[in-house]
């Protein structure tokens, strides 16, 4: 779980947050993709300048013999520049 949160913290740190996707890896045989996206559902903050986003982390990685799947979600408040 540590990696994982390392490579969302890494994108909440950023000044933009782009939306789209990332992939990577830590250490040996941990790997991970990011995808960043409008949150669907929150029409409530329209014109205000801001726009909610979600981070969604999906993370693959061997303990043992067994593979195993982590996935952390957060939402992110940002400034849309208008």
């Amino acid at each position: 779980m540590t990696y994982g949160r390392q490579a969302i913290d890494g994108v909440l740190i950023r000044q933009r947050i782009q939306e789209g996707g990332e992939e990577g890896s830590f250490g040996e045989g941990h790997r991970w993709r990011l995808q960043v996206q409008p949150f669907q559902g929150e029409d409530r903050l329209g014109s205000t300048g801001w726009e909610l986003k979600e981070i969604n982390l999906q993370m693959q990685y061997r303990e043992g013999e067994r593979e195993k799947q982590l996935e952390l979600r957060t939402l992110r408040l940002v400034k849309t520049g208008r």
